[in-house]
């Protein structure tokens, strides 16, 4: 099981229900405390391995997908789950912090596939879980960045389905809805908002609904639809 699992929210439970089902498993993020935590967290006997990656970084990327396959081999599923928010109105954010987003939740998408998908093709096997939001699904306002790097990455992976057919390798693409996770806590608000925007902001974290506690249903939507290539009674022919 390969990397950008992420260090809390969708990225720990995915670890953490993968390390039940004994996956062995090469986790990466930017933030080494996290990602301790997360590690600390599954059963005794795991087997795992952390890479500290930019997934933002082109050659950050490229050097850690070759680190897993020195430590590993060739993963079988690859999941790529981090991200960033920023919110404000398009108006009001500025290049860079669009740029900031798309750099992390649109080309680390991008550079974990192009990065990983050649050594699956020459397996013959795999599958990339790439995930994207319900801002992949409908354009909302204040998120307009969010919205462009998820429709993206829906693009891609569906761009993908058709691409790999027939070749053992799958692409899936997961649109979580609210889970609790600390994605809003962690994020941005664009320099430009305004006093008016910033109390409306937390108020709506206030008065947000209850949201599902783990990514329970994630992990089903992403292995039910990846029961792919990885699974004897599926695998294509070769």
């Amino acid at each position: 099981m390969g990397p950008q699992l992420g260090h809390a929210g969708i990225g720990r439970a995915l670890t953490q229900q993968c390390a039940v089902r004994g996956a062995h498993l090469a986790l990466s993020d930017i933030n080494a405390e996290g990602l301790a935590a997360t590690v600390s967290s599954l059963p005794a006997g795991t087997s795992d391995t952390t890479y500290i990656v930019d997934i933002s970084k082109r050659e950050s990327e490229f050097a850690h997908a070759a680190d897993v396959q020195r430590d590993f081999g060739t993963p079988h599923f690859v999941i790529n789950n981090a991200g960033v928010l920023m919110t404000g109105t398009f108006d009001h954010m500025s290049l860079e912090e669009i740029e900031w987003q798309l750099n992390i939740n649109l080309w680390g998408v991008i550079y974990g596939n192009k990065a990983f998908l050649p050594m699956l093709l020459a397996q013959r096997e795999g599958c990339i879980v790439n995930m994207s939001s319900t801002l992949g699904l409908v354009g909302l306002s204040i998120q307009s960045a969010d919205n462009i790097a998820k429709f993206g990455v829906r693009g891609l992976t569906e761009s993908l389905w058709s691409e790999l057919d027939g070749t053992g390798v799958r692409a899936v693409c997961v649109f979580p809805g609210g889970i609790r996770t600390n994605l809003d806590k962690g994020g941005r608000l664009c320099a430009k908002a305004g006093l008016k925007r910033r109390a409306t902001t937390a108020w709506q974290k206030k008065c947000r609904a209850p949201r599902r506690p783990t990514a329970q249903i994630t992990f089903s939507m992403a292995l039910s639809a990846a029961t792919c290539a990885s699974c004897p009674a599926t695998r294509p022919a070769t």
